[in-house]
């Protein structure tokens, strides 16, 4: 079997895909990661080689690799010193990556950002601890907070960290292009900012489902018996096909495509939907 290794990643317009591939029974770590898809700036054929890496992280083009350790490699475009400014200490244990910019989160529930800051996505990050997890879209962020609550901040031309949720009680959050989505602990699904698809107002209203993913303009859902919903843009099909059936146990996002993780013995077997021509990405 395999651990759920996939996320998803993406934004704005580059596409570059990264697999982590894991071995049969094997939790801890990763053997090694794959990489493929848009290589402009090096951030495909840069990707370290060697294994001990436990995630993974893609922005437009840039990358975070995440070892074992809890030290995090960056590799890509720096222009915004996504690259250049990454931590050099060790102990994180989780990483997102936006359009330009990065987080990381720290063991004590701390979070560490850096790159692009033109919409304060790194200026504005919270300074206190306590956070469970991290997610980034275009130019916004988000935290989940051990009780559930969900901070935000950033860019807010739709209302992706102004119409964030102010309850508690999620259990995992994901960022769109400029969209954002988190899933309670029911299995509900709550999704607010751009709207221009149905990305938001098509969003499922029923509960039981275990994970979540936003693209650009689109967001997949993925239920407890592994079966895939999905809504938003399908200009490349990246909604029209997504596949029937269940068993699946991972799903991503990216601009104009989607993918799921079946759990194959021994491999790591992606199924990519959508923009045949635009299936590059990153994956842990």
């Amino acid at each position: 079997m395999f651990e759920r290794t996939f996320k998803s990643f993406i934004i704005g317009a580059a596409i570059v895909v990264i697999a982590v591939v894991l071995p049969a029974a094997s939790f801890a770590r990763a053997d090694a990661i794959v990489s493929w898809g848009n290589d402009n700036y090096d951030q495909v054929s840069d990707t370290p080689v060697g294994g001990d890496f436990v995630d993974i992280a893609g922005g437009s083009w840039h990358s975070l690799a995440l070892k074992s350790d809890g030290a995090i490699v960056s590799w890509g475009r720096d222009n915004c010193d996504q690259v250049d400014d990454t931590p050099t200490e060790t102990g994180f244990v989780g990483i997102a990556a936006g359009y330009g910019h990065s987080l990381a989160l720290k063991s004590n529930g701390a979070i560490v950002s850096w790159g692009d800051d033109g919409f304060d996505q790194v200026g504005d990050t919270p300074t206190e601890s306590g956070f469970i997890g991290v997610a980034a879209g275009n130019y916004h962020s988000l935290a989940l907070k051990s009780d559930g609550s969900i901070v935000s901040w950033g860019d807010d031309d739709y209302g992706q960290v102004g119409d964030t949720p102010t309850e508690s009680g999620f259990v995992d959050i994901a960022g769109g292009s400029w969209h954002s989505l988190a899933l309670k602990s029911d299995g509900s699904i709550v999704s607010w900012g751009s709207d221009f698809y149905g990305q938001v107002g098509d969003t499922p209203t029923e509960s039981g489902f275990v994970g979540i993913a936003g693209g650009g303009n689109h967001s997949l859902a993925l239920k407890s018996d592994g079966s895939i919903v999905s809504w938003g843009r399908d200009t490349d099909d990246q909604v029209g096909d997504t596949p029937g059936g269940d068993g699946f146990v991972d799903i991503a996002g990216g601009g104009f495509h989607s993918l799921a993780l079946t759990p194959e013995p021994g491999a790591l077997s992606l199924l990519l939907i959508g923009a045949a021509g635009l299936l590059r990405r990153k994956r842990k």
